[in-house]
């Protein structure tokens, strides 16, 4: 995995760039003057405030304050990734699964129901689309929205999370619909925006990545259609969002549109929509793409 793409997911993006060269507040101090340095390329880094270093796997246990591989591979694949950044650590599938999905219904719950709404979505919208989950794990009991994927895992979100987690195997969803072409977007809660904004404009495929380390996995799903049909992409507004459209814009070649123009004053089409409905609540117009 990109180092960057993987300090993203753990939610840290570079304050500056220089080629190869990104620079971090260091997110495991108090950090006023930016001082952490990683280089994509090398795959390495530094603090130069503390003198510290050394590889990936290095700074991500010193970012979660792990002591083992286990334990900071434990911890990250509760944030459904999977990653990649050297050493030798033990395969994610050999680890033990340190939670329990107790059931899976349609979406019932208010606080649930009013998350939705505070992000711009009608129940009655998605109500198809996705359900509710109880599961445990050795903190207690929860429940969240669900978005399946297509290995059958289960994309989770409620308002007390910062970001989606994975409730079993990572992996790209496929809603399929009436259209002509294929849309990709970053996340479910960009892909329900959508709907949202355009509930009678259905693309012949909505692709999901769940998390924008999919890319080369939606990729080859999407060279396996025979690219046939025009690709629309609905990415972040951020520096790995843009790098996702230019890995599928070389790949995919001229079928591919990105469409994060017409949102580009927000970070995602969730903000958007977000935005245009406190407009609409303001001003009393109507909102859209």
């Amino acid at each position: 995995m990109d180092p960057e793409i993987l300090l993203r997911e753990l939610g840290h993006e570079p304050v500056r760039r220089n080629g190869n060269e990104l620079l971090y507040r260091a997110p495991y101090r108090d950090d006023s003057h930016p001082s952490l340095s990683l280089n994509r390329k090398k795959r390495v880094w530094i603090d130069y405030g503390t003198g510290e270093g050394g590889k990936m796997v290095d700074l991500v246990m010193r970012i979660m304050g792990e002591k083992s591989v286990l334990s900071m591979l434990q911890r990250i694949r509760t944030y459904g990734i999977i990653p990649s950044i050297g050493s030798n650590p033990k395969p994610v599938d050999l680890i033990k699964k340190s939670y329990e999905i107790l059931s899976v219904t349609k979406v019932g719950s208010e606080p649930l129901i009013r998350y939705l709404k505070k992000r711009g979505i009608n129940l009655g919208t998605v109500y198809e689309l996705i359900n509710e989950v109880r599961y445990k794990n050795t903190n207690g009991v929860y429940y969240a929205l669900a978005f399946e994927n297509r290995s059958s895992g289960f994309e989770i979100r409620n308002e007390l999370m910062k970001k989606a987690i994975c409730l079993g195997n990572k992996d790209i969803s496929i809603v399929n619909g009436e259209g002509q072409d294929i849309a990709v977007f970053e996340g479910f809660f960009d892909f329900l925006s959508y709907l949202e904004l355009y509930p009678n404009r259905p693309y012949k495929t909505h692709l999901i990545l769940n998390s924008i380390a999919m890319t080369d996995r939606a990729i080859s799903y999407l060279k396996g259609t025979g690219l046939s049909h025009n690709i629309e992409l609905y990415l972040d507004n951020d520096s790995a969002g843009r790098m996702g459209s230019e890995k599928f814009m070389k790949a995919c070649g001229n079928r591919v549109i990105d469409k994060s123009d017409s949102y580009n004053l927000s970070k995602d089409l969730n903000d958007h929509l977000t935005r245009l409905i406190k407009r609409n609540n303001q001003h009393g117009k109507g909102f859209g793409l």
